[in-house]
């Protein structure tokens, strides 16, 4: 067994980071300019941008260059600012394994992240999921994204055909949380022959298997009885 002194604290910074607070990171940062080199990757391993200020901040030089430095130390991102997400998306976030987004506005560019990120594992989303272009592109990414398995959603005013949809693309999946707020159905509910069409034209298959093994969808309203008539 070997021993460790003092003088190997370089080699537990990781071990030591995984317990402190961003602010503990941070200061461990201003011990001396050894400690600044070592802690400072660790201060964007969890970024979180829940105010506009933080936002701001996240938009100066300074950090912008930062994040290009330390991208890959990024491993998961809460945010409610779009601008934010468009930045995240416009650089190489390659061990991104968590996105939590929970801004209504920021679903272009939350697609535009989320397709980004090869090896996300988890998925949290509250949005409003109604444009026809960006739903195509959301689904074609949650249909051949081979390593996410967790998706959780708020959906708001979200018509239940593209819930169904969803659903449909989600067959790779462990874990499906759905909560509809205020679901509207515009349209009336296809047809038997359409929706087993689309099943087929989705899955690849008219009996397709599913790896879900968990599904709870919350809800005020009433989803029809799209999926579950196939």
């Amino acid at each position: 067994m070997t021993s460790a002194s003092v003088f190997d604290i370089h080699l537990l910074m990781g071990t030591i980071s995984k317990n402190l607070a961003p602010r503990d990171i941070r200061h461990c940062t201003l011990v001396c300019h050894a400690w600044h080199t070592r802690f400072s990757p660790f201060l964007w391993r969890n970024i979180r941008i829940f105010q506009k200020l933080a936002s701001d901040r996240f938009h100066y030089p300074e950090a912008q260059t930062a994040l290009v430095r330390f991208a890959n130390n990024v491993r998961s991102v809460h945010s409610f600012w779009p601008r934010a997400e468009a930045t995240l998306a416009h650089h190489a976030i390659n061990n991104l394994t968590i996105l939590k987004i929970s801004s209504t506005g920021s679903v272009p560019a939350f697609v535009d992240l989320f397709s980004h990120s090869h090896n996300q594992r988890s998925l949290d989303m509250t949005c409003l999921l109604q444009d026809a272009t960006v739903v195509e592109r959301f689904l074609s990414v949650l249909r051949n994204h081979h390593r996410l398995q967790e998706l959780r959603m708020r959906l708001f005013n979200t018509p239940t055909p593209i819930i169904r949809r969803i659903l449909l693309s989600c067959g790779n999946l462990d874990k499906i949380l759905i909560k509809v707020s205020m679901g509207i159905d515009e349209n009336p509910k296809p047809a038997h022959d359409a929706i087993y069409a689309e099943l087929v034209e989705l899955a690849g298959s008219g009996s397709p298997s599913f790896k879900v093994r968990v599904l709870e969808i919350n809800s005020g309203i009433q989803l029809g009885d799209p999926l579950f008539l196939l």
